[in-house]
């Protein structure tokens, strides 16, 4: 099933004419000595979704990492001076993720099964988050 969620119409006009100078300014050799042209042309845009059900993901299917967690900021040193986007990938210093992504990696290197990564990730039935 197809759902339509927004479009857009494009209507344009132009009107174009050339001419002989001169010639083409006089208005009974106008006829002779010039060319009219008129377009339109119309476009339409749709925006078209199939919308899906989805379920969560399994605690044994939940990746360790989020994406997005192993890219670092650079320190300042590193981004004006050498012009590096990225910090060292094995320094995490951000106080947001740092406890997280150190318990995460501890996790990953002690335990084989993903069970532990339950407690990290939204778990239940559709439309239901603890």
């Amino acid at each position: 099933q197809w759902l339509a969620i927004a479009g857009l119409i494009q209507d344009s006009q132009t009107g174009e004419k050339v001419r002989v100078p001169g010639l083409g300014d006089i208005p009974v050799l106008d006829a002779l000595f010039s060319k009219k042209s008129v377009s339109r042309d119309e476009r339409e845009l749709i925006i078209l979704v199939s919308p899906e059900l989805i379920h969560p993901l399994d605690a044994e299917e939940a990746p360790l990492i989020l994406p997005g967690m192993e890219v670092t900021e650079p320190g300042d040193w590193q981004f004006f001076v050498y012009g590096n986007y990225e910090g060292n990938p094995n320094c995490h210093h951000r106080s947001t993720v740092y406890n997280l992504q150190f318990r995460r990696s501890l996790a990953a290197k002690h335990h084989t099964d993903y069970s532990t990564s339950s407690t990290y990730f939204v778990n239940g039935d559709h439309g239901f988050s603890p």
